[in-house]
């Protein structure tokens, strides 16, 4: 288990959709992530955790909305792309090979 504090002047950078980095004690770490959706709801958590002491009420409800929309559209992303396995047909080598 590894943890970070989000001390005053904490930077989360987002270097790429899929990467992001900052800065701990001794060294700069990144995360590289294989989902570019799951990328933006862990950016958008971490800056709503970083942020929150600071934010209005009306801020903070709608950083909460961002959060909830983002994990929903990794869940739409997901659901297609599972649809899509089960829509392709297997190829069929042997049909290929000996088709006249």
């Amino acid at each position: 288990m590894w943890e970070q504090e989000f001390y005053q002047g904490f930077i989360y950078q987002v270097a790429a959709p899929f990467f992001h980095t900052f800065e701990t004690d001794t060294a700069v770490a990144g995360f590289s992530f294989a989902d570019e959706g799951e990328a933006k709801e862990f950016s958008n958590k971490v800056l709503y955790c970083k942020n929150e002491p600071y934010m209005t009420a009306e801020q903070k409800l709608q950083a909460k909305q961002n959060i909830l929309q983002a994990e929903k559209t990794v869940k739409q992303e997901a659901s297609q792309k599972s649809g899509e396995k089960k829509k392709k047909k297997p190829f069929d080598f042997f049909t290929k090979l000996f088709k006249k």
